[in-house]
């Protein structure tokens, strides 16, 4: 299983809903994600994105996706200066209908969909996209995901049995493919999705996933492909954002803290899994990242805290 695969086994999607918009203007529409992940796609049309991390308005074409995190809160217009309604005021989840709202001018379309997941599983995925990210999808993107938002549009006008569970995977299977979208994004930079994207670092990450336990070395991840320890440290960085062993450790810890917050193995069972040679070495290496030890974080999360 590819680091990609991995993170998307374990976030578990739930509660996925979906909306259509038709907007017309004038119009303007404000978010708050809340405890909510937000997928957002322009089908028809163009609006401006406003938002607390942007000085300027964006421009947003037909065929841009977004992908907010929770916690976030911007807005969606047909102009710099148009008034705004919040999305909660306009929909009510799960909405079969069209949500019509605005003027009589220019028609804007957008499908959104919120969903809940396993926020800790998804800490590697959502941090290498930051806050909010948006898109230009290309062509063959595009396609894949219109034909996902036309069958949803279908079953949200269906009244048929398994509507709404239907429903939901569809929404998944969206997430799915807006994130292979954004992986091809130019402007992410370094991070995750760009190091499984360059074909010189994907088969490392997989191994590297795969033998998470295994005691690696730079030079041992640099001879899979064939390039010396100097060589393949720049590449990986440049890609990645992270040297080799730094990658290394961050993941080995994010591992050890599913396991933690899973079950009752023992902070010695769970170094063993993720590669360290007992419960001081994982707890030295953990409390380097988290600053508390294992056991105090897996106590704080037992708690809520």
């Amino acid at each position: 299983m590819n680091p990609f695969d991995e993170i998307l086994d374990g976030m578990r999607l739930q509660h996925a809903l979906y909306a259509c918009f038709q907007l017309r203007a004038p119009w303007g529409v404000s978010f708050d994600t809340g405890e909510y992940a937000r997928l957002l796609i322009v089908r028809k049309g163009a609006c401006y994105l406003k938002g607390e991390q942007r000085a300027d308005p964006v421009l947003l074409d037909a065929d841009t996706c977004m992908l907010v995190q929770p916690g976030v809160q911007f807005s969606l217009c047909d102009g710099k200066e148009s008034p705004l309604v919040s999305c909660e005021t306009l929909a009510r989840y799960p909405h079969a209908e069209p949500i019509v709202h605005g003027g009589d001018g220019a028609l804007t379309e957008i499908v959104t969909a919120r969903f809940a997941f396993n926020k800790l599983a998804a800490e590697p995925l959502f941090s290498a996209l930051g806050p909010l990210v948006h898109t230009r999808l290309r062509a063959e993107d595009a396609v894949a995901i219109k034909s996902i938002l036309h069958v949803l549009q279908t079953e949200a006008q269906s009244r048929d049995y398994g509507t709404q569970l239907i429903n939901a995977r569809l929404v998944d299977v969206m997430f799915i493919q807006v994130l292979r979208a954004l992986s091809h994004c130019a402007s992410l930079g370094a991070g995750l999705l760009a190091g499984i994207r360059d074909p010189r670092m994907a088969p490392v990450l997989q191994a590297v996933h795969q033998q998470i336990a295994h005691p690696w070395s730079v030079e041992e991840m640099g001879a899979l492909i064939g390039l010396s320890r100097s060589t393949f440290s720049a590449l990986f960085k440049a890609a990645v954002g992270q040297a080799p062993l730094a990658y290394l450790t961050a993941w080995r810890i994010y591992k050890a803290k599913l396991l933690l917050a899973a079950g009752s193995q023992t902070i010695g069972q769970i170094a063993a899994q993720v590669g360290y040679d007992n419960e001081s070495s994982l707890s030295r290496a953990f409390s380097r990242l988290e600053g508390v030890s294992p056991g105090v974080w897996r106590q704080r999360q037992r708690a809520g805290v």
